[in-house]
């Protein structure tokens, strides 16, 4: 885990595509600035976060250093241009 993240990244582990896909950004994180949280894990709590369980599962989720949200598309975009996949406008 990134000591101050500038993303936060909200995942199912349960998914086995979803872990294979996030252990391949880890990989690539070499500098620990994705801190990924697995909403399937035990004592997961969405409402720490401000979102409900579904509204998780639904949609990929990211969280930014000021406390917004990316969400789906635009969540992969700030993932993969953090760790350098080059413009993904």
């Amino acid at each position: 885990m990134a000591v101050h993240p500038r993303l936060q990244v909200f995942f199912d582990g349960a998914c086995p595509l979803c872990s294979r896909e996030m252990a391949m950004l880890a990989r690539r994180d070499r500098r620990g600035e994705i801190e990924f949280i697995d909403i399937a894990a035990p004592g997961f709590d969405a409402a720490r976060w401000g979102r409900e369980p579904a509204e998780l599962m639904a949609a990929m989720h990211v969280r930014l250093p000021d406390g917004s949200w990316a969400i789906g598309v635009e969540a992969f975009r700030r993932i993969y241009g953090l760790l350098g996949f080059g413009p993904l406008d």
